[in-house]
């Protein structure tokens, strides 16, 4: 994942770059090679496509329609799932990977995305396109849960 990260850190993403404002085009990536084991889906890939179908907007960044919708390109589907440990564990021991919308916290001082990717003793493995640092780290949900403001779980269509 370090790899997809890196790779197209600066290229354009509307009028910003994937480094600055390309979370979730990456995050969104990094669900559909997990997924479907297409290696040719970089983050350019997925951004560029988010532009091209409306969902970036200028200002604002990626639309959370993107999240629900912008997979089934790659068959990939994303459907909200509720807030709670329970759920999250649920759907990740099912091999589904859940793409976060994150408040302002441990992740970043604005809006942000991660990927969470499954629960190992009791602890949350994720990853954060923005850190190598805070994806090698094993997270309580207690810690994860207030920052919080949306969850996609994923599958193949």
């Amino acid at each position: 994942q370090r790899q997809m990260c890196i790779r197209d850190r600066d290229a354009a993403y509307g009028n910003s770059d994937i480094k600055t404002s390309g979370c979730a085009p990456t995050c969104m990536a990094m669900v559909i090679v997990g997924l479907t084991h297409n290696e040719k889906v970089t983050p350019k890939s997925v951004a560029d496509y988010a532009v091209k179908k409306g969902y970036y907007e200028e200002g604002k960044g990626t639309t959370w329609e993107f999240i629900t919708e912008g997979g089934k390109h790659w068959k990939v589907q994303g459907v909200e799932i509720s807030l709670s440990y329970k759920s999250i564990k649920n759907q990740l021991d099912e091999g589904h990977p859940i793409i976060c919308s994150m408040r302002p916290g441990d992740f970043t001082d604005e809006g942000h995305f991660i990927v969470l990717t499954q629960i190992e003793n009791g602890k949350i493995k994720l990853h954060d396109p923005n850190s190598l640092e805070r994806s090698n780290c094993q997270w309580d949900y207690e810690t994860l849960e207030p920052q919080i403001k949306n969850l996609w779980a994923f599958k193949r269509k």
